[in-house]
């Protein structure tokens, strides 16, 4: 990452913007990273690579409506959307390595990301050093259906601002064959392209969701006996970890940071000129606060947090004074990678390190 830093270092000594180039050196070298790790890295990586052997070796009838096994000799089964099943057995049609699901599905990821940081951030390097920091690359390296499905649906957004339901809806629709939890999107329209409400309806609206995700731990048992079939069981469990939490307050800290950071007519108008990503931050505060006592919103928190990406950078973008914008975006990125030294510390993202390449 030092490298493409140091080009854009150089190219504003020049007065050159050399961002555009610099954020495909970027991509390319994370791409590197992400394709050619073993299939042991990350927890999930090795699902995908044997639910790819079965899928390329068996007869294209049969890939829609065929068991697909997590591990060899296991019992337990993958629910794998139909674009998603239809796409490993194209792809096992060049070919049978369980290595190329794992190239290509990287391939895919960066291409997005890179149409989605180049189309939307107000500052490129600022993004993929947030997409690094906080975690995200890590975690796409275990929920590749999401990531895909998720930045097809981000892709999307242009369609709000540009009010074509039915492109956007049909693009949504394309996502969810890869991951269907993301047609929670299509009722969101409606909700995304409204100006946003103010910051103390803001506060407000997730100091509710914290008071339902209390109201879940002691209602649990109810619940659960409303749902069958351990539905119940999975949607009120308590989190193994408190780190979706932690995640969630320190997103939290940050727009706390830059909005202290700002003059108070800056803060006025903070959150409504950022319409779009300040309503997907919302969403994403009160999925970790529902999360206290439902297991599952940790799991819709996942669709709203890649967008901080992008959400950040806008913010720190209106603060006019250039000096000023200068120290938020180092000390944000500073505190950025110091709570990525301190994650690593305690925790590895989803069994992404030590890190292996697959040879």
């Amino acid at each position: 990452m030092f490298y493409p830093f140091l080009l854009v270092y150089i190219g504003k000594r020049n007065g050159l913007n050399v961002q555009k180039f610099a954020l495909k050196i970027s991509c390319v070298t994370l791409l590197f990273f992400m394709a050619m790790r073993s299939i042991s890295i990350g927890v999930d990586t090795k699902f995908y690579s044997y639910a790819f052997k079965q899928l390329s070796a068996a007869a294209w009838k049969d890939v829609a409506s065929m068991q697909v096994y997590a591990e060899a000799g296991a019992r337990w089964t993958l629910k794998l959307e139909i674009g998603y099943r239809f796409y490993n057995k194209l792809v096992g049609c060049f070919c049978d390595s369980p290595q190329a699901i794992v190239i290509v599905n990287s391939c895919i990821i960066f291409f997005l990301l890179y149409r989605f940081i180049y189309k939307r951030s107000s500052n490129y390097m600022l993004s993929i050093w947030l997409y690094l920091t906080l975690g995200i690359f890590q975690t796409e390296m275990n929920v590749t259906r999401n990531a895909i499905a998720i930045l097809l649906c981000y892709l999307a957004f242009q369609y709000i601002e540009k009010k074509q339901f039915w492109k956007y809806s049909l693009l949504i629709c394309i996502a969810a064959t890869f991951h269907k939890s993301v047609l929670v999107f299509i009722p969101l329209y409606f909700l995304l392209g409204r100006k946003i409400c103010s910051a103390k309806r803001m506060l407000c609206i997730v100091a509710g969701s914290v008071i339902c995700g209390i109201a879940c731990i002691r209602f649990g048992d109810y619940i659960q006996a409303y749902f069958t079939m351990g539905t119940g069981r999975y949607l009120t469990a308590g989190n193994e970890k408190s780190e979706s939490l932690l995640v969630g307050g320190f997103y939290i800290a940050i727009i706390i940071f830059i909005r202290f950071m700002m003059k108070k007519e800056e803060r006025r108008n903070m959150f409504s000129n950022s319409s779009l990503g300040s309503w997907i931050f919302m969403l994403n505060l009160c999925c970790f606060g529902v999360n206290i006592g439902l297991k599952m919103a940790a799991r819709v928190a996942a669709l709203f947090g890649a967008y901080m990406i992008i959400f950040v950078p806008e913010l720190i973008n209106q603060i006019p004074d250039k000096k000023r914008r200068r120290w938020v975006i180092f000390l944000v990125a500073a505190g950025c990678g110091l709570q990525y030294v301190l994650r690593m510390m305690i925790n590895n993202i989803g069994g992404t390190m030590p890190y292996r390449f697959f040879w």
